[in-house]
């Protein structure tokens, strides 16, 4: 199970980026997560911070391709993430 805060998820994944710690955790053997599903967490960025957001989450979880939410923001992060995907690829 994963617990994280929408909250606050655009400063947090910033954060995390920016963090010379993480850098450590990535090196660390990792299992792929395909699939989030993100029932009752709201979802709400603008643009830029649906950027942000995106490439946090791509970066955290390289084999996630599916989020799904009841929130519309879930859709548009899935979507954004696909678009990351597809240039990086």
């Amino acid at each position: 199970m994963i617990h994280f805060n929408t909250t606050n998820i655009v400063n947090d994944l910033r954060n995390i980026s920016e963090d010379p710690r993480s850098q450590l955790l990535r090196s660390l053997p990792r299992r792929p997560l395909i699939s989030l599903d993100a029932h009752r967490m709201p979802l709400r960025l603008d643009e830029s911070d649906l950027e942000t957001v995106a490439k946090g989450m791509v970066d955290i979880f390289p084999s996630l391709t599916r989020y799904k939410g009841l929130e519309r923001g879930w859709d548009e992060l899935s979507g954004k993430i696909k678009e990351l995907q597809e240039d990086s690829g």
